[in-house]
């Protein structure tokens, strides 16, 4: 998901997807980041670059909604301003 970031956002999407969800978190055991992770891309809203986007993700038997734009960038789709959910007690 970073890859798909749009460029002013890697450094604080990927921080911000580790306080989502923690268990992405190199640290965490191998055990906790095997367990597989849902992502559903929920309703989509146009604005002048793109789109509003609210998603899912379910992890563990946890369930938390968040939104975040897709938006053109270099003529490539990119995820920017991501308003995450917190799951795992984060948040």
């Amino acid at each position: 998901m970073i890859e798909l970031t749009c460029a002013q956002g890697k450094s604080t999407g990927r921080r911000e997807l580790m306080k989502a969800v923690p268990h992405l978190d190199p640290a965490s055991p191998a055990t906790t980041r095997a367990k597989p992770i849902a992502f559903e891309l929920g309703q989509l809203s146009k604005f002048p670059d793109g789109y509003v986007a609210s998603f899912t993700v379910r992890f563990d038997g946890a369930e938390q909604d968040g939104t975040m734009r897709i938006q053109l960038s270099a003529d490539k789709w990119t995820l920017c301003g991501l308003d995450s959910p917190r799951i795992g007690g984060v948040g």
